[in-house]
């Protein structure tokens, strides 16, 4: 997989494998191009040749190796994304049209041209929507800058996404943390524990960019509400920052991404050669890799074929592009704050012919990242599992060759002949009845359920029933793709004593025979991933 970060001024590349026998990505290359002027300015494409042949040159001169062609993740800058905390009164229960009505004062065009994702979330007062949304055009002309470079671009979201995945797990976004990414320009983001919450831009107008940072700053403050919170600094020019000089003359506790990243890159054992560049230029493809690898995410390149209306990631000029959303369902009369599942939203989804509708795409639920456990993986796990196999190996070569030298002919010792017309067998239930221990409680387990298909309301329905069983609190959203052929549930190990119980509520509708490890850091105890059967 391809990682790329597009910025005003230069485009990062990290280029990840996943080894046969291991379930984590390993980064084999990367690389680093400064853009030349009026290439790309704030988030716009200008000069769409000069960035083709500058992405060419950024993975024809990657470290160690060339970067060949495949499917490709991206970041950009969020100066045309929108990214927004709507807040509700605590008696309001936000419907979608309620939410686009709210979301039309940040939407600087029509909202019909643009892509939406929403959730709901903590909120100490009242109800909160954490809303994004991209214009349709913006999306698909990535896409066909990406094609015509060789790539296949299958995920897109924006900056400020990309440092929450890359930070999440640091512990220095607490209540709150400014970033800001310094070169000629300044760009600083505003998140939290929750996820992204504000962007503003500046640029540098003098010898030195304090003045320009502290101004960037309280105007931040005044609009977010959010004073007295950490500033990490990234970019250009943090290599010269010293943090506690900019504490002082910004009156504000500084630290520099350059230690945190190394900080997190030891943490999560990664081994990232850059070849002498500074590791901070890459903190956004580091993000996005965590980012692509979350279980509910805004990927604003989900349905680039529904968007286009020619079907391919060109788009019809003689057409405005439109992008009339599908919800999967409503909010049911109880509120369920932090685990109401995601919605795409359109004002016009009411009028929208069912054959033109698009499925949505989920946005975060609280930090959920499931890695699938390689079979092989398992396998191979233990050292006297390949001993043996060498030896049973060895024996059957050895007792084959033994034969042939006394006979004159191959016959494979402990394989009978075949008969012709073999007697038939009984073949075993794959998923037999599991043995239910009658002393667990279903209300001591969490559960996730995801929609792993295209069918509407099907993770909401398979929910209500699992609540109907005796389970609380169930998280319903969509997975991260909507063709599942079965059903996967994804449990803890720590949580295995529950498998049985959940296999026996879901097995008279669900195939339950896929069952894989959950990362012990998730928040819930198992994941089911509805799958088409």
């Amino acid at each position: 997989m391809i990682y790329v970060y597009i910025g005003d001024t230069a485009i990062e590349v990290v280029e990840t494998k996943k080894p046969l026998l291991t379930g984590s990505d390993k980064i084999i290359s990367c690389s680093r191009k400064i853009l030349s002027e009026k290439i790309i300015e704030e988030g716009k494409v200008t000069d769409e040749p000069g960035l083709i042949d500058a992405l060419k040159t950024a993975l024809k001169n990657a470290y160690p190796a060339e970067i060949k062609n495949g499917e490709v993740g991206a970041v950009i800058p969020d100066f045309n994304i929108t990214v927004k905390r709507i807040n509700f009164p605590a008696q309001t229960k936000p419907t979608t049209e309620l939410i686009l009505s709210e979301a039309k004062k940040y939407i600087p065009g029509d909202i019909a041209g643009y892509e939406n994702y929403y959730k709901e979330v903590k909120s100490e007062s009242g109800v909160q929507i954490l809303y994004t949304a991209i214009p349709v055009d913006l999306i698909l002309s990535y896409a066909s800058i990406f094609k015509k470079t060789g790539l296949n671009l299958t995920f897109l979201s924006s900056t400020s996404f990309s440092l929450y995945a890359l930070l999440q797990n640091s512990g220095i976004l607490g209540s709150g943390v400014y970033y800001a990414d310094i070169g000629e320009d300044i760009k600083l983001y505003l998140m939290d524990a929750i996820g992204p919450s504000g962007f503003w831009h500046k640029k540098v107008t003098g010898k030195t960019f304090v003045p320009d940072l502290k101004a960037l700053l309280k105007k931040a403050v005044e609009e977010s509400g959010f004073s007295g919170l950490r500033l990490l600094i990234g970019g250009e020019k943090s290599l010269e920052v010293n943090p506690q000089e900019l504490t002082k003359a910004l009156d504000t506790d500084t630290l520099k991404m350059g230690p945190v990243l190394d900080e997190i890159v030891s943490k999560e054992k990664i081994n990232f050669d850059t070849g002498g560049v500074p590791s901070v230029y890459f903190d956004k493809v580091l993000g996005l890799i965590n980012l692509s690898k979350m279980a509910d995410v805004p990927n604003f390149a989900a349905d680039l074929k529904s968007i286009s209306k020619t079907g391919s990631v060109v788009p019809d000029p003689s057409q405005k592009p439109s992008l009339p959303m599908v919800v999967e369902e409503e909010k049911e009369e109880k509120p369920e704050p932090e685990e109401e599942k995601v919605r795409e939203i359109s004002e016009e989804i009411k009028d929208t012919p069912d054959e033109i509708k698009v499925k949505p795409s989920p946005l975060i639920t609280d930090n959920i990242i499931e890695y699938k456990k390689s079979p092989w993986q398992s396998a191979f796990s233990s050292r006297f599992l390949i001993l043996g196999l060498f030896l049973s190996i060895a024996l059957i070569l050895g007792g084959s060759f033994l034969v042939i030298g006394q006979s004159g002919s191959l016959k494979v010792p402990f394989i009978s002949s075949p008969s012709l017309t073999p007697t038939p067998t009984q073949v075993p239930s794959v998923t037999p009845t599991p043995t239910v221990d009658p002393n667990l409680e279903r209300t001591d387990v969490t559960l996730s359920v995801l929609n792993g298909t295209d069918k509407s309301g099907f993770a909401r329905t398979a929910a209500d029933e699992l609540e109907s069983l005796g389970y609380e609190d169930i998280n319903v959203g969509n997975a991260d793709k909507d063709d599942y052929p079965k059903t996967v549930i994804r449990i803890k190990d720590e949580s295995r004593k529950y498998l049985p119980l959940i296999i026996n509520d879901l097995k008279d509708k669900f195939d339950t025979s896929t069952v894989e490890t959950l990362q012990e850091d998730s928040q819930y105890d198992a994941v089911i991933v509805l799958g088409a059967s």
